[in-house]
């Protein structure tokens, strides 16, 4: 058992082991369960004419900047696009984001998105970071906040790394009203159910499960094979992942 799992506490790891790959193959079957009950409704999230006509009249309007899944949020000067419509938005586009082609080429000049990429499989995130390319005008920015797959597994033994720098990312261009560093985030400390809401959310269902474990050197990655410049980012081990790029 020692030379398997290693440590001087191997029952202990060989344990935690197990309950985490539990935890997966629960994922999984549920997953599956869940996608025969919700699939008619992933089939009607398909954007239709309008959808380009309401984003051309926000664009003549002078709105340049996008909140990708910015859900019920009034980020100033932004244009939220969601699956879903929401009352008290101001300016929505209600359209499936996985489908960018309603926007034209170099409209943009600045799109944000905050725990909404981990939501999308890894395919469609890189179609994600082509089109962000396409649409953005040079110089344009690109800010995310999403949770941190590396932060959350090393605050899991060690406790939470906030967000730090705050002033810097609104320099660089963060939105001054979109959430930051939350000290309540940090309940996946020495929790493992927390640390798998964090990875995975609610499993199996169709409105809040995580499809994509980011990691800042994945996100990195993904944007500098674009084109993106990177302006800055927050430290590895942090609970969220914050990081500024410029279209160059």
């Amino acid at each position: 058992m020692k030379k398997r799992y290693f440590g001087n506490y191997p029952f202990i790891n060989m344990l935690i082991s197990r309950m985490i790959f539990g935890a997966l193959n629960f994922r999984r079957w549920t997953l599956i369960r869940s996608y025969a009950k919700n699939r008619a409704r992933i089939a009607q999230l398909h954007n239709g004419p309008d959808t380009k006509e309401t984003m051309a009249l926000f664009l003549k309007k002078g709105f340049t900047k996008i909140n990708v899944g910015g859900g019920e949020k009034n980020l100033d000067g932004f244009v939220n696009i969601d699956f879903q419509q929401h009352k008290n938005v101001k300016r929505e586009v209600t359209a499936n984001f996985l489908d960018l082609s309603f926007i034209p080429d170099e409209s943009l000049t600045h799109i944000h998105s905050c725990h909404a990429i981990e939501h999308i499989h890894h395919k469609n995130l890189i179609k994600q970071i082509k089109e962000y390319q396409r649409i953005l005008q040079l110089n344009g920015i690109v800010s995310i906040r999403c949770p941190n797959a590396l932060g959350v597994s090393y605050g899991f033994f060690f406790g939470q790394v906030p967000e730090t720098d705050r002033e810097d990312f609104l320099k660089y261009g963060y939105p001054e009203d979109e959430d930051f560093y939350n000290p309540n985030d940090g309940w996946y400390c020495r929790d493992l159910w927390g640390l798998y809401h964090w990875w995975y959310a609610y499993s199996g269902s169709v409105t809040n499960e995580h499809f994509n474990l980011i990691t800042p050197s994945k996100i990195r990655e993904l944007l500098e094979s674009e084109g993106f410049e990177i302006q800055k980012m927050t430290k590895p081990e942090t609970s969220n992942i914050i990081v500024i790029a410029r279209k160059s």
